[in-house]
């Protein structure tokens, strides 16, 4: 087993599963938040990938901050770049 260290120091885990209310919007979600963390200039510091179920079911699509442990719910894809600039905010990150 090769071990590597992660470069990312947050990561933004979005439910994507397929039989949720999160499936297609938590897809769409994802793909906007990964354009705005490059839209910011946070692509190495801030990853976003998929997940299943983040126990919000009725509630989605939700992220949850892992770093902070925060969870977000009913993230609509407009509300992405805020998102991130919260994230990175809170996490006191720069370009």
């Amino acid at each position: 087993m090769d071990k590597k260290r992660f470069q990312a120091e947050v990561v933004l885990l979005v439910c994507t599963r397929k039989d949720g209310t999160c499936g297609k919007k938590g897809a769409r979600l994802r793909s906007r938040l990964a354009e705005a963390v490059e839209a910011e200039g946070f692509k190495k510091r801030i990853r976003v990938l998929p997940t299943g179920c983040l126990d919000a079911c009725g509630c989605g699509p939700a992220v949850l901050d892992s770093a902070s442990q925060t969870l977000y719910t009913d993230v609509g894809k407009d509300d992405a770049a805020d998102l991130v600039r919260k994230t990175a905010r809170r996490h006191g990150l720069k370009t």
